[in-house]
């Protein structure tokens, strides 16, 4: 299993004024929890946790961290930012152990989209769910999950049980089989829209971009 080392201190005091004043000596408090084991608190420099968030795959990377000695493998379950800064506040990690499931959220990314009729006639992929609750074994986890947009028209709707899984990996809920993502004709002149996206949606451009 390959895992990425990351430079955290001990912190032994708690509590929410102990975390501001980690905050004012500009670092930011966390803690590492899970696997019926006692938590473990510390604290890290901003850009250490910053730079890490930058990079691809940053809630699904095992992360190795030695806190003053003690080892620990994790995943990043969380980071609260602040609301107006948007800078982080606290983080938390969720210990990793080989032999048991976890449930995490993976992201979800389109593949093709120049190959795709509706948008290359101008349509709008909106996207509903950026990201997909799944179950598996930390070494079965997928950085991300990937659709295949060839050639889907408009008001083709992809749904979560159409996704293709790695080998080892389910759906956290496969009762319901709700939607990722749906395909938008353009606007009609004149200001009509064939359809509009639901309320609170988000839309991709054209372009064959990664994320």
């Amino acid at each position: 299993m390959e895992t990425t080392p990351l430079k955290v201190s001990a912190r032994s005091v708690i509590g929410k004024g102990a975390a501001r004043e980690c905050r004012r000596q500009g670092m930011i408090p966390g803690v590492v929890y899970g696997d019926k084991k006692t938590p473990t608190m510390f604290q890290m420099e901003p850009k250490e946790l910053v730079a890490e968030m930058h990079k691809k795959g940053f809630k699904t990377r095992v992360f190795d961290m030695d806190i003053d000695g003690k080892k620990e493998q994790c995943i990043c379950q969380d980071v609260q930012m602040h609301p107006v800064k948007d800078t982080p506040l606290h983080a938390d990690f969720l210990r990793v152990n080989e032999k048991k499931e976890i449930k995490l959220s993976v992201p979800v990314h389109f593949l093709n989209q120049s190959a795709c009729r509706a948008l290359k006639q101008g349509g709008t992929l909106s996207v509903i769910r950026r990201t997909v609750d799944i179950i598996a074994k930390i070494a079965n986890v997928p950085s991300e999950l990937t659709v295949d947009l060839t050639g889907l028209e408009f008001g083709a709707n992809i749904h979560v049980q159409s996704i293709e899984l790695p080998e080892g990996v389910r759906l956290a809920d496969d009762k319901i089989n709700f939607t990722v993502a749906t395909l938008i004709a353009p606007r009609i002149s004149g200001g009509a829209a064939d359809a509009e996206a639901t309320e609170g949606e988000e839309t991709e451009t054209t372009e064959d971009n990664k994320e």
